[in-house]
């Protein structure tokens, strides 16, 4: 009978097996990899493409519209709860095209129309961050690259000891009709380099357990520079002013639309220059308007009752700082010799206004025989 012998692989086959299992496992990899690069590519391209239509339909309704009115619009429909599949992916808002894009590396790479190098008209859009305390926000503001638009949803109760100092940032601040920002000490924010542009909607600004010395600079929020702001929906309250611009160089200019806001203070506002436009807004207290353009459309002014100043005469005596005047609901003094208040004719414009409480236009008693700054008054708000 014959001996049977097995024989295995050698040492050598082994090696050589491990090896194409290797290269096939790569092979693998390599494909999947690429496959999901490919994928992830195309989920964001399908997603920028639905912006943009949505964007599209828009800018049909809203000729004028910026990045910033676009990115809120797609935020309050809802269109930016979302990711990004591609780790490398980012949005950015293409001036020159008005369009939303992907960015790469450095490079516009979606829509195939709006290819090429990121240059200044290319602007990158945050998605929207959801902060809930003050910290974090002003952190996050602070840190936004120049040019970038941020987009910060406030949740709850935000409370800052300290002013949210703004420089030349891009952002909406959005409280979702539930966000408040409170500051117990001092002002809530302070705009104050050149080229802010600042949207700020649905949300409640409250300084009134504010201990600090009253000036302006301790406004709930308060414009140092040239800067473009827009308010909707905002309720302001302070123990002292709401809303002010003070410029520090007597060339500051700048421009703010509020809308369907509240304003609750013993001066509301105070207006020095600039180009300012209130519609539908709601002013309890005494607003003071020493220089710019402004217009009032259909807003309501509420007379403070007791105020530091008891009569015109002593209002009109006053070189600087605010005027709560008491019963007054409007006090527009021209001629102040200090330097925050702007050279040349100003104007206030009244449209379909009521007034609850006096109104007061005077020249203050400080003023050359020619006035530093000459406000022309149209319009007359009426009595209620």
């Amino acid at each position: 009978m014959m001996k049977s012998t097995k024989k295995g692989f050698t040492l050598v086959e082994l090696l050589v097996v491990i090896a194409i299992l290797a290269i096939l496992a790569t092979v693998s990899v390599v494909g999947y990899t690429a496959f999901v690069e490919r994928a992830n590519r195309s989920i964001d391209e399908q997603v920028v493409a639905q912006l943009n239509n949505f964007v599209l339909g828009y800018l049909v309704e809203t000729p004028n519209a910026t990045a910033q009115d676009v990115l809120v619009a797609l935020v309050d429909d809802g269109a930016m709860d979302f990711e990004l599949a591609h780790k490398n992916h980012s949005l950015a808002w293409d001036y020159t095209n008005k369009r939303i894009v992907l960015v790469e590396n450095n490079q516009v790479v979606y829509p195939e129309s709006c290819k090429r190098p990121v240059d200044s008209t290319v602007v990158e859009l945050s998605l929207p961050q959801l902060v809930d305390d003050a910290t974090t926000l002003a952190n996050s503001i602070s840190n936004l690259a120049q040019g970038t638009i941020g987009y910060f949803l406030v949740d709850g109760n935000a409370n800052t000891a300290s002013p949210i100092v703004v420089g030349a940032q891009n952002f909406v601040l959005d409280g979702k009709n539930a966000g408040t920002i409170t500051a117990p000490s001092s002002s809530a924010f302070r705009l104050t380099e050149n080229g802010a542009n600042v949207v700020v909607q649905n949300l409640t600004i409250d300084v009134t357990a504010s201990t600090n010395d009253n000036t302006v600079a301790n406004s709930a929020f308060s414009i140092y520079k040239t800067s473009n702001v827009t308010l909707n929906n905002v309720v302001f309250s302070s123990t002292y002013c709401t809303l002010s611009s003070y410029p520090t160089d007597g060339i500051d200019n700048p421009t703010v639309k509020v809308t369907n806001s509240t304003f609750t203070a013993p001066t509301p506002l105070f207006i020095t220059e600039g180009t300012w436009y209130f519609q539908n807004c709601t002013f309890n207290g005494c607003v003071n308007v020493f220089g710019g353009d402004v217009t009032f459309v259909n807003c309501t002014f509420v007379g403070i009752g007791e105020g530091y100043y008891n009569n015109e005469e002593e209002a009109k005596s006053a070189e600087y700082g605010p005027v709560d005047l008491s019963g007054h609901a409007i006090c527009i003094i021209q001629g102040r010799e200090n330097e925050e208040c702007k050279n040349g004719q100003s104007s206030v414009n009244f449209v379909d206004c009521t007034i609850s409480g006096e109104y007061f236009f005077g020249t203050c008693t400080h003023a050359t025989a020619q006035p530093t700054n000459t406000i022309v008054v149209t319009g007359t708000p009426r009595n209620v």
